[in-house]
Parts: structure tokens; C-alpha cells; sequence
């Protein structure tokens, strides 16, 4: 798929997560992080590393990205539901690339 085939706004939005995720990686390595448990960087390795994959098949324009992106936001909002609490800002760009996703899902593979 060429650049200029794929929507304007899953171009925005796929840069601007991969910076989010890249960011998040850098982050493993925080003080902050030290204090959490040990399998919790593990965890936030993964959870990252299994958005960037979701990001690649939004990119993509593959209906399974969409779907990994999907089931990332509920591990992950079912994790901070549990430590830290519900917090509604922590959804609001989540759903914001899932409206997106959800926009352009007939047009996807």
C-alpha cells in the first residue's frame, strides 16, 4: 500500500503512537519503574512491544491491527484499574485511535 492510499488520519495516528511507544520503552529504564515489582517491566515491555505490532497492522491497513490495538487498551486498562485506579483521561487516546480504526475498518484487509 502506498503512503498516499492509506487515510491522512491513520498516518497521524501511527506516528504519533510509535513516538508514544518508543517513548514508553525509554521509560523502562526511569527511577519511577524501580520502585514498582519486578515482573512489571516485563509486563510494560510487553504491552509496548504488543502495541508497536498493533501500530505496524494499522499501518498496514490490516483489520488485526485494529483488533491488537483493541485487546492491548483492556490489558492495559484492566492493569490500572487494578494498582493505580480508573482514571478517564487514560482513555481518551485510546478511543480516540479506535474511532479512527473503526472509521476505516471496511477499508482494511
Amino acid at each position: 500500500m502506498n503512503f498516499d492510499d492509506r487515510p491522512g488520519p491513520i498516518n497521524a495516528i501511527c506516528l504519533i503512537w510509535t513516538l508514544l511507544v518508543v517513548y514508553s520503552l525509554y521509560n523502562l529504564s526511569n527511577a519511577n519503574l524501580a520502585a514498582m515489582p519486578e515482573w512489571f517491566n516485563v509486563y510494560y515491555l510487553a504491552l509496548s512491544v504488543g502495541q508497536l505490532v498493533a501500530i505496524i497492522g494499522y499501518w498496514q491497513m490490516r483489520k488485526w491491527g485494529v483488533l491488537l490495538f483493541t485487546s492491548m487498551i483492556v490489558i492495559e486498562q484492566a492493569t490500572l484499574i487494578t494498582f493505580v485506579g480508573f482514571n478517564p483521561l487514560s482513555l481518551f487516546l485510546p478511543l480516540i485511535v479506535l474511532m479512527v480504526g473503526m472509521a476505516h475498518y471496511n477499508e482494511m484487509k
